[in-house]
């Protein structure tokens, strides 16, 4: 991995290798990783808040709703691939 870059609540930037430490929270959005070679993937980071929200769902109506959610996120991950 050469580098990360990330969306936060303070406005988005990139994380090297050996970094100075710092300590953010991420924005549902895009993480760029990019790795030695140049090469960039590219993740969605609210994939994990919409399976959460299926693990909680307090009844079937919650429950499609947030396999929706998660579908819809999984496939923009695929989308960005």
């Amino acid at each position: 991995m050469k580098q990360v870059d990330v969306l936060t609540l303070s406005g988005s930037f990139g994380i090297l290798a050996a970094h100075v430490p710092t300590l953010q929270v991420l924005k549902p959005g895009v993480v760029t990783v990019f790795a030695q070679d140049g090469t960039a993937t590219r993740y969605f980071s609210n994939v994990d808040k919409a399976l959460s929200q299926l693990a909680a769902a307090p009844d079937e109506t919650a429950n499609v709703e947030a396999q929706i959610n998660v579908e819809a996120s999984e496939a923009l991950v695929k989308a960005l691939e």
